[in-house]
């Protein structure tokens, strides 16, 4: 009797090889269906599945994936759950819905068996801390023990999500449930009732399993073979004798639970070939097949070089193609962007997510009935990815519009009263610092992009308007914060642009100077008299005249050079002072 799982030729699982006529029961679920792997106790039995989706369980090695160790490593709350598919409580060890609000508990194999979403992903190595976070807030990490502070902690290699029925993607719940629904019903009323349809189907068929329980069956000796083997032995007391070696061996099997005293023959063609006889490799021989060995091996190296290149480069494409997809929004849609980051510094300040996903009817049956326009972070998500806001006053009513209807439906001293009001105090604070942003970007609420003025007029700004935009600037960061680390960088960046300021001065004067004192020595020629010219030599006239311009021009650029340095001592005194 074998657990029938499909394998590529003649082979043994480690549950059909150590015990192939004895149950096994796992330890993490109340199952006996599926692939089984040893503990490293030696004694125990666990599903490979099960050891993949409970955090704290890892295998010993990863390539055979046995043994299955860290069984006491589990927190004591996860036996203690209740399965809510088989119903049943402190059997094997459970894990939760991945949505944080969610508490639902399920054994892995019930999951699969009832077709819950279960999700594994390939955590890469650039992904923000953010992100790791939030897959660390799936059901599978909710008891993970947390490093200590001041250490470094990796992202882990995966990421585990696992949904209940209520909370499943209404994506993969369209995708299999396609033309099931009925002309009377909606399509959440179908979704509903597909879902409780498959639970229930599910329950059934794990009641099933567990009743039919596998006993031990020993191999017969056939009457035949007994036969065949008594008529080729003759002495006395044979038939007795021959009881006794049938009963040792029944005796025996069941105690190593069905497995053969015997290896199992394997028939399979051997990949040796054959080799003459009397023919012996001579050390010519073995050098030459030493040689090929190494080059066979080096061409695998080079193989595994190329496609660890491959590896990389496709990586590499997939981020680019990331990248641009990012610009692409940046371009074509602004504002939601812009949304995007503003609701994320929203959602921040929620400590306890009371307003991040719409109230559930079933917890508060009543409130539906007061609140006629609900509102919360994820619809408000929603509209972004939809395209309906056209400006920031739009977000600003539905932000409002959350704190109104907490006000409205909760009493003064309730928890959730006092939340929106701390939110809405935090919150108003983010909105303008948004709205200052938005009212500089020169958004265009009729295209959906900025306007092209708006580049022009950065573009031809000067630098005595940027001076005065980063001296209101330090004005603001002085009154919240004197000491941090933005008023430090918008001293720098003041001092940048007035020492610009000055040398743009200084080579403007230069140049100014230069072509007045060009113009000097043709006035003063025009106005020397014909005669003077006439009694001096050529040379001695232009030597003269080109003279007496370098020492105009000298004398000049050395005062200008002066008043320059000047200007930068008064402005470093004056950085000095706003320190």
């Amino acid at each position: 009797m074998s657990c029938n799982s499909s394998v590529h030729g003649q082979w043994l699982c480690r549950r059909c090889f150590l015990s192939p006529s004895k149950s096994v029961q796992c330890v993490l679920c109340p199952n006996r269906f599926g692939a089984f792997k040893q503990v490293d106790d030696g004694e125990r039995w666990a599903h490979v599945v099960c050891a993949i989706w409970i955090p704290e369980v890892h295998f010993a090695n990863t390539v055979f994936l046995e043994p299955i160790c860290n069984i006491n490593q589990i927190p004591t709350a996860r036996w203690r759950f209740t399965c809510y598919i088989c119903k049943q409580k402190n059997v094997g060890a459970c894990i939760q819905c991945a949505i944080r609000s969610c508490c639902t508990s399920f054994h892995v194999t019930c999951a699969q068996q009832a077709g819950l979403y279960m999700e594994i992903d390939e955590n890469d190595e650039n992904e923000s801390v953010a992100n790791e976070d939030v897959s660390n807030s799936a059901s599978t990490n909710k008891y993970k023990k947390q490093p200590p502070k001041g250490s470094t902690r990796s992202p882990p290699p995966i990421r585990r999500r696992a949904y209940c029925h209520h909370h499943t993607p209404i994506e993969m719940i369209r995708s299999k449930t396609k033309g099931r629904t009925k002309r009377d019903e909606s399509e959440e009323e179908a979704l509903e009732r597909i879902q409780k349809e498959r639970m229930k189907t599910a329950r059934k068929i794990l009641a099933e399993r567990r009743k039919c329980d596998r006993s031990v069956s020993v191999p017969v000796v056939p009457k035949e073979k007994m036969e065949a083997v008594l008529s080729k032995v003759t002495f006395s007391d044979r038939d007795n004798f021959f009881k006794r070696i049938q009963a040792y061996w029944t005796l025996k099997r069941m105690s190593r639970s069905g497995v053969p005293l015997l290896k199992r023959l394997q028939n399979q063609r051997s990949t040796k070939k054959k080799s003459n006889q009397g023919q012996e490799y001579t050390d010519k021989q073995l050098s030459q097949q030493m040689v090929q060995w190494r080059r066979l091996r080096q061409d695998l190296e080079r193989t595994r070089l190329l496609v660890e290149l491959i590896r990389k480069r496709e990586k590499l494409k997939r981020d680019l193609i990331k990248i641009d997809q990012q610009v692409l929004d940046y371009q074509i849609r602004p504002l939601n962007v812009f949304l995007h980051h503003l609701l994320e510094q929203l959602e921040h300040l929620d400590d306890n997510h009371y307003f991040a996903s719409p109230v559930d009817e079933t917890e508060v049956p009543t409130y539906y009935k007061f609140i006629t326009h609900p509102m919360d972070f994820s619809t408000m998500k929603k509209k972004i990815d939809r395209d309906e806001y056209s400006n920031l006053d739009q977000f600003e009513n539905d932000f409002g519009l959350i704190i109104k209807n907490c006000h409205f439906f909760n009493e003064a001293k309730s928890p959730f009263y006092r939340a929106a009001s701390k939110l809405r105090d935090k919150g108003l604070n983010v909105l303008k610092q948004a709205r200052r942003v938005y009212e500089t970007t020169h958004y265009d609420s009729e295209t959906g992009q900025l306007k092209e003025e708006s580049a022009a007029e950065d573009l031809n700004n000067t630098f005595e308007d940027r001076l005065e935009v980063l001296l209101e600037r330090l004005k603001e960061y002085q009154a919240i914060e004197p000491r941090s680390k933005h008023v430090a960088n918008l001293k720098k960046q003041i001092a940048q642009v007035r020492r610009t300021i000055t040398k743009n001065l200084s080579s403007s004067s230069v140049n100014n100077t230069t072509n007045n004192d060009e113009s000097i020595p043709l006035r003063t020629m025009n106005d020397e008299s014909m005669e003077t010219i006439s009694s001096l030599s050529p040379n001695v006239s232009s030597l003269n005249v080109t003279k007496n311009q370098s020492e105009l021009v000298d004398m000049q650029s050395t005062l200008q050079i002066e008043k320059s340095k000047l200007v930068e001592s008064k402005n470093e005194s004056d950085d000095n002072s706003t320190e």
